[in-house]
């Protein structure tokens, strides 16, 4: 979509590169952060009991 979009922009060969660069980052980082979430609270959360076990 970056790509595209610089394309017709009509950007020079180096705004157009760091356009694709950042468009390119930025999708890895949200990705990232969403895998980063969902693996915290799904894979990896701690699972809560709700009636504790009272041995004695």
């Amino acid at each position: 979509m970056a790509a595209s979009w610089a394309a017709h922009t009509h950007l020079s060969p180096v705004m157009r590169t760091a356009t694709i660069l950042v468009g390119h980052l930025g999708g890895f980082g949200v990705l990232w952060i969403l895998q980063f979430v969902l693996l915290d609270r799904v894979l990896f959360g701690s699972r809560r009991d709700p009636s504790p076990v009272i041995s004695g």
